[in-house]
């Protein structure tokens, strides 16, 4: 990816070409990998989510080539030039780049400004390749010091059916909270968090999990199966969250990992699906922190 690692997300303003509104929310949420990129005095590092469905078989966006993606920041953001600028299209789900070629960029004219161009087309060709979703931005800018709601002008030109503005309300925590993520990273990108499954089989993706936890870092993440076949994720022997099906016709069950793994945070579970099909949500959660989701369905 361009400058554009697995990391980030871009958007941008207007030049001078009228836009309509747009009729498309915008969601600004976490970088799943990152536990500081909504905190107050922090690098800016989110996600922009569109209004489609992260479900692989619903189609995103089609964006035509030469779409330009325009964020405006408020001055409450300030621009720090040495700090990286990075983004990834995505296609809703994490450490799955869509592979077409763009760039990002500061606006010459104002550094609060951040532009994305694009050099191809994205395409919407369901489950593998839904169209557009997301766009990820890591921004030199440092978040506002003081917590709060901020205002981010988002603007679509050329850009067929998402053509126009949005604001999208980024919400900026005081302190930095432990967070749990799917991580698709070790699965080559492929998408773990929505997949179908056969009644009575094993789940083909196991599901990956990433723990950040400002409080204890660098500590060692394992999990075991409590009575109740909840999955305990444990920090340095400590409780500090669960993983657990909403349905009982799902059972997770703890994979073994090296170390290396376990000391930076990753642990995994391989599933399997019950006899009664249905969809399930798998949900990951931690103590005084975030909660992230996977969906099965059995058929």
């Amino acid at each position: 990816m361009h400058s554009v690692s697995r990391l980030a997300v871009a958007a941008f303003w207007l030049a001078v070409v009228p836009v309509v509104a747009m009729a498309h929310a915008i969601q600004v949420a976490p970088q799943p990998m990152v536990a500081t990129g909504l905190v107050a005095g922090h690098q800016f590092e989110a996600w922009f989510v569109l209004d489609r469905p992260l479900d692989p078989t619903v189609p995103g966006y089609a964006v035509p080539a030469g779409a330009t993606i325009r964020f405006v920041f408020p001055d409450n953001f300030k621009p720090d030039q040495s700090l990286p600028l990075q983004s990834v299209l995505l296609y809703g789900w994490p450490q799955k780049g869509i592979p077409v070629p763009f760039t990002v960029r500061i606006d010459p004219q104002n550094a609060q400004v951040v532009v994305l161009h694009l050099a191809s087309a994205i395409e919407v060709k369901p489950p593998l390749q839904p169209g557009l979703k997301a766009i990820h931005l890591r921004a030199p800018l440092q978040s506002p010091v003081t917590a709060g709601s901020y205002p981010i002008v988002v603007t679509f030109a050329d850009a067929g059916d998402l053509s126009g503005h949005e604001t999208a309300v980024a919400a900026i925590a005081a302190a930095p909270a432990p967070a749990v993520a799917v991580y698709n990273q070790l699965h080559d990108g492929r998408d773990e968090d929505f997949q179908r499954v056969a009644a009575g089989a094993a789940v083909p993706i196991p599901f990956d999990f990433l723990v950040s936890n400002p409080g204890s870092y660098r500590a060692t993440v394992v999990t075991e199966t409590a009575p109740d076949g909840t999955i305990q994720i444990l920090a340095d022997e400590r409780s500090i969250g669960t993983v657990r099906a909403e349905r009982k016709n799902v059972t997770l069950i703890p994979v073994p990992f090296g170390p290396g793994y376990n000391r930076l945070g990753i642990f995994r579970l391989a599933a399997k699906a019950g006899e009664e099909s249905g969809t399930v949500r798998v949900v990951a959660s931690l103590k005084g922190g975030s909660t992230c989701f996977l969906t099965l369905i059995i058929e």
